[in-house]
């Protein structure tokens, strides 16, 4: 996780009311902090002197920040990606602001997942129930009686109401190159549905961080520059792997094609849907439909159902990677 104890270049991306710029300038880190709307920038200062905290607050886009790349340590984010038009690309732009090794650490929730999701549509229906229809941070934070239909209009129409997070960010931070990624949830309380792999949770809120690579070349993209695995490889690998049956043979083969192997690295990480893979690997979603169903028919991965969406994982992770670092070893000793 992020050492926040250690002075840091920030930026704070859609600041609002620069609370957490605030924080994080309390803590002795030097804060920029960016939003589109001039009256939350008036405001922001306004707290900021009335606290004698100097903070450089700027009037700019946090989806195209005008900022020199390569030159901060940490990028936060509160409650801002799920209401951009093109999250990765914010996603993209943001880390070019960081210099190696610096950080990330996006607060966010599954806001209006329900508009989508039946899984979250009876979540709102039963915490409605619970709590009242009136008792969301939305209502109790109302002022001036704002329509609250309104935002759910405006909700219906934005990406990230229509995926499933914090998965979303994770595939989408590796297929950048990301690498130490974390995320905890931040719920008060935990809701689940029964799935026919058992209850799976249902975040609402979460936090993830993550970090830049020192170098060019992420742990990911090592991983995918790997040569597929051709048919002298595989007789040298089928050789030391024992009781490789036919159907041990015909898992070796579906290996061998470096698509597939860039799907297999991104499986590592956990369970994904096909979507979240194409954004991983960057490729169209027939062609990864494609190589799912031979790798599922090859025994690598399964699928299971949650709600209306499919999730791919790897049936043996630990195989596949002996498999892979044994390909390792064999090809330093060619």
């Amino acid at each position: 996780m992020i050492d926040l104890n250690n002075s840091m270049r920030v930026v704070d991306m859609g600041t609002g009311a620069g609370l957490m710029a605030i924080w994080l300038t309390q803590m002795g880190h030097d804060v920029t902090a960016l939003d589109l709307s001039k009256r939350m920038i008036d405001l922001a200062e306004r707290n900021a002197r009335e606290l004698g905290l100097s903070i450089d607050y700027r009037i700019m886009d946090a989806q195209n920040p005008e900022l020199p790349e390569a030159s901060y340590d940490l990028v936060v984010a509160r409650s801002v990606l799920w209401c951009l038009e093109d999250p990765v690309g914010a996603y993209e732009r943001w880390l070019k602001l960081l210099k190696p090794g610096g950080h990330m650490a996006i607060l966010d929730g599954n806001y209006y997942l329900d508009l989508f999701d039946e899984d979250y549509r009876r979540r709102k229906q039963y915490l409605d129930l619970k709590n009242g229809v009136d008792n969301n941070l939305h209502a109790k934070t109302n002022v001036g009686g704002v329509d609250l239909n309104i935002i759910r209009k405006l909700a219906y129409e934005l990406p990230l109401t229509r995926e499933r997070r914090p998965t979303w960010d994770v595939s989408t931070l590796l297929g950048l190159g990301m690498t130490d990624i974390h995320v905890l949830s931040l719920d008060s309380y935990s809701y689940s549905v029964l799935t026919e792999n058992g209850f799976m949770k249902l975040p609402s809120n979460f936090i993830i961080s993550a970090q830049k690579p020192y170098d060019d070349a992420s742990p990911y993209d090592q991983e995918i520059c790997r040569k597929p695995i051709d048919d002298s490889m595989l007789e040298k690998v089928a050789r030391r792997v024992e009781n490789v049956g036919t159907g041990g043979l015909q898992t070796l083969k579906a290996m061998a094609d470096a698509k597939r192997m860039e799907i297999i690295i991104a499986l590592m990480s956990g369970r994904m849907s096909v979507s979240q893979i194409s954004v991983t690997v960057g490729a169209s979603s027939s062609l990864v439909s494609h190589n799912l169903k031979i790798m599922k028919e090859a025994g690598i991965v399964e699928s299971t159902k949650e709600g209306k969406e499919v999730k791919y994982s790897l049936v043996n992770p630990y195989v596949i990677r002996s498999i892979l670092e044994m390909c390792n070893r064999i090809e330093g000793v060619s």
